[in-house]
């Protein structure tokens, strides 16, 4: 029996504000172009984002959402604005590419509870600075149920290394130093030693 084809994506644009009784995305690759509209979903156990499928959206979503696929916040990018609380075990997928929020880089804001295990996936489009940071998530209170972030899409250059210590209070990634610019323990005992030598050289002057 052949395999069943794909199922291809699903752009689902929006003139107004809406209500609908969608349930769950099961498969495929859907796309909600809400821009500044509101859809409320009227089902009393939330929207579903089941593995393997993904949800891509702007605008606001009035539900609770549980994602076990993944949830990209954005329109390429852009503002996700979800009205309720958000389970995930899936992944949430940030785009990078500049230091303006919700035109250059993704956004996602929760009204409720943001309850995160899984995956926060970062994909970058330029090359950030030391000192520049990205506000990627706001929530009225999150639960770390043992989310792990995913840079593997996000290199920095040499030198810098991801800070996610604001995350968990803030929402919030910026750039640091990375370790490796730190001198090892050897290199420091050498520089050391270097600087006794040094001052002895210069008392025997």
């Amino acid at each position: 029996m052949p395999a069943s084809p794909p199922t291809p994506p699903t752009t689902v644009h929006f003139d107004d504000d809406e209500s609908a009784s969608l349930v769950a995305i099961d498969d495929g690759h859907v796309t909600f172009e809400l821009g500044t509209h509101t859809l409320a979903l009227s089902t009393a156990t939330g929207l579903s984002i089941t593995s393997g499928a993904t949800l891509a959206s702007d605008g606001t979503i009035v539900s609770n959402i549980t994602n076990a696929g993944t949830l990209s916040p954005g329109n390429s990018p852009g503002t996700l604005n979800i009205n309720g609380n958000l389970v995930n075990t899936g992944t949430l997928s940030f785009e990078l590419n500049g230091l303006t929020a919700g035109t250059e880089y993704d956004q996602l804001h929760i009204t409720g509870a943001a309850d995160l295990d899984g995956t926060v996936a970062i994909v970058l489009g330029f090359a950030p600075e030391l000192g520049d940071s990205f506000q990627i998530m706001s929530f009225g209170s999150l639960i770390d149920s043992g989310y792990t972030f995913d840079f593997s899409n996000a290199v920095l250059g040499a030198g810098l290394s991801w800070d996610t210590s604001a995350f968990g209070s803030s929402g919030i990634l910026s750039i640091t130093t990375s370790e490796s610019a730190i001198p090892e323990p050897g290199s420091l005992s050498l520089l050391a030693l270097g600087a006794a030598a040094l001052l002895v050289r210069r008392r025997k002057v």
